[in-house]
């Protein structure tokens, strides 16, 4: 976009992001056990102008990974409910995990979670408004990094946010996380005026909505079974995935507008006050 002004300043060329000018929702959402093999050099041309960004609760990240530490991966494998092969290739990544994040050991965050909720989105094919949109946008509730925007550079990892780590000093994840995320999610979510929830129960422990006065919008998906709708779990996640990619995609700002979402077959079943009901027939 070029702007001119007369005689004080010769005729310049600005890059405006949309995204900056317009008041957009707030997206919660979750992380994914699943990761790709891939390196920061292959994926860098889907990152947006700014490039990768850092999160900002690396020290407390930190600060669960010293505690994993000191388990093993005998009394990881407990704690996680996983088998020892899965233990050991996680307690082998805490240990190699670094506090400095940087374009050798890590990947920002959407493009390294590769589970169900992922596969749906879309984020090699974005337009850079619509990378923009998706960072500015969407928080990703995780275990070790507390809060996460898409592009935040990560490091592999599998911790769930039900993880309790006995023996340590931290009992329960969700109340280690709760001040922080509560307190940045509460902050996010007056700015933009509402607070999209895509959270599965599990993820929700971590946030303390009473606290948040924001509008708010839990987004709940069902499909037919046996003659009846209910939420299966491996549909649910990629539902939620196809829905943030709806909202990207179509750059939506308005919560009429998320009614629309109509992505291979869902369509709004129920609405009330602070829920919306997609389902699948």
């Amino acid at each position: 976009m070029k702007y001119c002004i007369p005689i004080l300043f010769p005729c310049y060329d600005v890059i405006v992001s949309i995204t900056l000018l317009l008041k957009l929702m707030l997206i919660i959402m979750t992380p994914a056990k699943r990761l790709n093999d891939v390196s920061y050099t292959e994926i860098s041309s889907y990152l947006p102008d700014g490039g990768s960004t850092q999160p900002m609760f690396l020290k407390q990240a930190f600060e669960l990974v010293k505690a994993i530490r000191k388990l093993g991966v005998t009394d990881l494998a407990k704690v996680m409910s996983v088998s020892p092969k899965i233990a050991e290739l996680n307690y082998e990544r805490f240990i190699d995990w670094e506090l400095d994040h940087n374009q050798q050991n890590s990947v920002p965050a959407v493009l390294l979670y590769a589970g169900d909720v992922y596969q749906k989105l879309s984020p090699k094919e974005y337009s850079e408004k619509q990378r923009q949109h998706l960072q500015s946008s969407v928080r990703i509730v995780s275990g070790l990094y507390g809060l996460l925007r898409a592009y935040d550079l990560m490091q592999p990892y599998r911790l769930e946010m039900s993880t309790n780590l006995t023996a340590s000093k931290y009992a329960g994840l969700q109340d280690y996380w709760k001040q922080d995320i509560t307190k940045e999610v509460k902050k996010l979510a007056e700015e933009s005026g509402l607070l999209v929830n895509l959270l599965s129960n599990e993820y929700e422990q971590a946030v303390d909505f009473e606290q948040i006065k924001t509008p708010k919008l839990k987004v709940i998906f069902k499909q037919m079974h046996k003659g009846r709708l209910k939420t299966i779990g491996l549909l649910a996640k990629k539902a939620r995935g196809m829905f943030v990619d709806f909202v990207v995609k179509n750059s939506l700002t308005d919560q009429e507008d998320l009614k629309g979402f109509n992505t291979e077959g869902y369509k709004l079943q129920e609405e009330g006050k602070g829920y919306l009901v997609f389902a699948l027939k």
